[in-house]
């Protein structure tokens, strides 16, 4: 993992109140701004760091639909031939 991800993780695991619901949604926020996703590596290590259930865990990701679970791939299709209706009638009348 980078650096970046251990020094939040090092961040978050001195904290006192590390297991509550505000420090792991803003660490999960955190992981999400420097990995782009949380991986099932880093839950494992949240759940590690922050003394939480896995189920306490799926929960909190649940209640909060800004944490990703993985990378949201997305394809934009296009169309390159405009097909009216006007278009087709003229088709269906040269034939």
């Amino acid at each position: 993992m980078s650096e970046q991800i251990e020094e939040i993780f090092a961040y978050y695991g001195k904290q006192r109140d590390k297991n509550s619901q505000e420090m792991v949604i803003a660490l999960l926020r955190e992981l999400q701004e420097a990995e782009g996703c949380i991986t099932p590596e880093l839950k494992v290590r949240v759940i590690e760091t922050t003394e939480i259930t896995d189920k306490f865990l799926n929960c909190l990701i649940k209640m909060y639909p800004s944490i990703k679970e993985a990378k949201q791939a997305h394809e934009i299709i296009a169309c390159t031939k405009s097909q009216t209706r006007a278009g087709n009638q003229k088709r269906r009348d040269f034939i």
